[in-house]
């Protein structure tokens, strides 16, 4: 069985939730109204991000599908015309994440956790960025930048046209997701 960032988080979390989440997954409560319009919030704020990173490809792959996702994200990796992957699926030490935006910059890639919120919560988005730069270097990938992508709470919209720059905050995560390596090995 592997571990994606999501378990691995619950783990993080609480051990229990993990092995709940791994062996009795049809005992969780399923997503009321609340929370489904919370899923789709952040579903839609992933995708006005992805329009922030222009020239970009999707890896369309779902979760039931994640071989396929690791195929398409290496072909795309080989590309030097495709500037930015979306959804990009990689594995490391059986532990697989699914990449919200991955830049190709002159030094390698930056990779960008996208939230629907409007801030940075230390010790929740650290460690979920962390988590990702640890497999992301484990497979082989040179990440020079690791961020937090929220929406920023003083964007006023003209009504006119979605600034998407000004719309969305990019907290550069790199220093504190490093010094979270070490733990996110060990556990």
């Amino acid at each position: 069985m592997r571990l994606s960032k999501s378990r691995y988080l619950s783990g993080y979390q609480c051990p229990l939730k993990l092995w709940f989440d791994c062996y009795e997954r049809q005992l969780a409560t399923p997503p009321d109204a609340s929370q489904q319009a919370i899923f789709d919030t952040g579903t839609a704020v992933g995708e006005l991000a992805q329009q922030r990173y222009p020239g970009g490809k999707l890896v369309a792959f779902d979760h039931f599908h994640a071989d396929e996702a690791l195929a398409q994200t290496a072909e795309l990796l080989c590309d030097p015309s495709v500037s930015s992957i979306y959804e990009a699926a990689f594995i490391y030490q059986d532990v697989l994440v699914r990449v919200d935006v991955l830049e190709r910059t002159d030094a390698g890639w930056n990779l960008v956790e996208v939230k629907s919120g409007t801030k940075f919560k230390e010790g929740v988005h650290d460690i979920d960025v962390a988590v990702q730069l640890w497999v992301l270097r484990g497979a082989g990938l040179a990440v020079d930048k690791a961020g937090l992508l929220t929406l920023n709470r003083d964007y006023i919209y003209d009504g006119a046209s979605l600034d998407l720059n000004q719309l969305f905050m990019l907290h550069d995560c790199t220093d504190i997701a490093e010094s979270l390596l070490p733990e996110v090995e060990q556990n």
